[in-house]
């Protein structure tokens, strides 16, 4: 026992080494998530409820969920049913948004589990998107082909945002990244490939 004890200590000291090593610098809002010769990823943590705004124009409007229409509530997912901080709102579409303006369309936001999202669904129920704010420094938030591509195709950026979204059953990340006063927002396909970039 008193040779299991001497070997323990040198483990528990080691332990700690690798954790102080990978820990954050708590310079408040930023912190390395990775490093590269030429380039650091750095991000900047955001306050855990973060309305996300889907590219659009038109009105958004703050609605009770007893006037949402039957057949979505029906069809909402079902984290809903227990999360917290739900909100409601009817997104009115504008011409400028080249959407259809006859349908409806619904945002409801949450935080489920400490996670704030966002989904988008038309008035029938039929989901138009998904969205997960992905809280900043996690570790193995993103693919690898998705980081190796950031750090490959954005050289000295950082990454500001990251959202997980699942848009018709396919999985995204849209990375918001900035160097000095040059910004970007990119979607990635987990393999790495650019979707679609601003």
């Amino acid at each position: 026992m008193k040779q299991l004890k001497s070997h323990i200590s040198p483990i528990i000291f080691l332990g700690f080494l690798l954790l102080s090593n990978t820990s954050c610098d708590n310079n408040d809002d930023k912190t390395n998530a990775a490093d590269n010769a030429n380039t650091t990823v750095v991000v900047e943590e955001k306050a855990p409820r973060v309305e996300v705004k889907m590219a659009g124009q038109g009105e958004r409007k703050d609605v009770v969920a007893t006037s949402v229409p039957a057949p979505l509530v029906a069809k909402v997912d079902p984290r809903v049913k227990t999360a917290k901080d739900v909100k409601w709102v009817e997104y009115v579409p504008v011409e400028a948004d080249k959407w259809d303006t006859a349908r409806d369309y619904y945002i409801v936001m949450y935080t489920y589990k400490n996670v704030p999202y966002e989904d988008w669904y038309y008035g029938n129920g039929e989901m138009i998107k998904s969205e997960e704010k992905i809280s900043l420094p996690n570790s193995g938030v993103l693919p690898k082909e998705v980081v190796k591509a950031i750090m490959e195709t954005y050289p000295g950026y950082e990454i500001v945002e990251v959202d997980r979204e699942n848009d018709k059953n396919e999985i995204m990340y849209e990375v918001e990244l900035k160097q000095g006063e040059k910004k970007a927002k990119v979607k990635f396909l987990p393999n790495g490939n650019v979707f679609k970039a601003k």
